[in-house]
């Protein structure tokens, strides 16, 4: 699961060099402290190879059949598309043509999960241990009303937890689709086979990621948006793993 992320102003050095993204076109990538899926916000998402054309979606996936405003509102507030699961998506009704040929990349600088210990939800932050831009695995659509307008959508592939994300996003145990830069513009390849695409959906290694948890916030209610990412200790909960991997 995946419903919270930022985009920090951090270096994308790996993303340049394995051409995912121009250092112009990162100039168009504006910076968002705290992204709520729940508000289908329009944000960033990379679509094609040859360019690595950047273009602005909203976050949860419609369907083609879903083309006026009011319908668009109405099946947003029925189902949950923010995530496609990735153990489902070649066969998904909904999901299975966009993962065939309208596959996407979403940049991010890190993001937000939960961790249950007794009754309690302790919020967490993870990002990449090397402070970079990385991207996660995704698929759009566009769709076309009646009047000639296009709406984008997009969602983010989730696959089970790797180590690290089953301590923290213990109940689900799932995290999103975190692809290294050398292979993601695989994932972009119109022209890639099934069998190379499913062996790109893998669990992000756990000493890649280093995570922290953070104050108390209501995704609904924020008050401080600059420093939720911010460390916070909880002097009741024992750290999860010493080093490289300290939760703390």
């Amino acid at each position: 699961m995946c419903f919270y992320y930022t985009i920090k102003k951090k270096p994308a050095t790996k993303l340049v060099k394995n051409k995912i993204i121009t250092n112009e076109q990162l100039q168009f990538i504006n910076e968002v402290s705290f992204v709520n899926g729940f508000e289908h916000p329009k944000m960033p998402v990379i679509i094609k190879q040859d360019n690595n054309e950047v273009e602005y979606a909203n976050w949860g996936f419609l369907p083609t059949s879903v083309m006026e405003v009011q319908d668009t509102s109405s099946f947003t507030d029925k189902y949950n598309t923010l995530n496609a699961k990735a153990e489902t998506i070649e066969t998904s009704t909904l999901y299975a043509q966009a993962f065939k040929l309208q596959r996407c990349l979403i940049p991010a600088s890190g993001f937000f999960e939960w961790r249950h210990i007794n009754k309690e939800r302790i919020p967490y932050y993870i990002s990449t241990t090397d402070d970079e831009l990385f991207v996660f695995a995704g698929i759009y659509n566009h769709s076309i009303d009646a009047h000639g307008a296009t709406a984008h959508s997009f969602a983010i592939v989730t696959t089970p937890a790797n180590t690290l994300m089953e301590e923290i996003h213990n109940t689900k145990k799932r995290m999103p689709l975190i692809l290294p830069s050398h292979e993601a513009a695989l994932w972009l390849d119109a022209k890639q086979e099934t069998a190379k695409l499913q062996s790109l959906i893998k669990p992000f290694e756990s000493n890649l990621l280093k995570a922290h948890s953070v104050r108390k916030f209501s995704p609904a209610a924020i008050l401080d948006i600059n420093s939720i990412a911010e460390p916070y200790k909880y002097q009741h909960i024992p750290n999860l793993f010493e080093k490289p991997n300290t939760l703390f």
